[in-house]
């Protein structure tokens, strides 16, 4: 469990979330906000964020699936961020991209 992760907030939107009020621990409850705090420098150019870096939810998965090593974690949860980027999401969930998914759903090519 995660231990030693300095001083942070301890408060606010994100402390009173359902989700990281249901964390076992206030270590685990901290982890939360230290990686929140981590991710704060973003690099809009090169990352599309929105959803991850801004969703408890999100940041809890990413720390249990890194087993609460938080440098693990930020560089995981920062990969996807930039593959969502390389990729166009942004475009996707915008709509965007609305008449190809039709095509490419029209061909059997892709579920919904």
């Amino acid at each position: 469990r995660p231990r030693g992760l300095g001083i942070v907030a301890m408060s606010g939107p994100l402390m009173s979330h359902p989700r990281v009020r249901a964390l076992k621990t206030a270590g685990e409850q901290e982890a939360v906000a230290t990686l929140q705090n981590l991710l704060l420098r973003t690099d809009a150019e090169a990352e599309y964020s929105a959803g991850l870096f801004d969703d408890p939810g999100a940041l809890i998965r990413y720390l249990r699936a890194r087993h609460w090593n938080m440098q693990a974690a930020e560089d995981m949860i920062r990969c996807t961020a930039r593959w969502r980027k390389a990729f166009g999401f942004e475009d996707l969930i915008s709509g965007k991209l609305k008449a190809v998914v039709e095509v490419e759903n029209a061909t059997g090519k892709l579920y919904t």
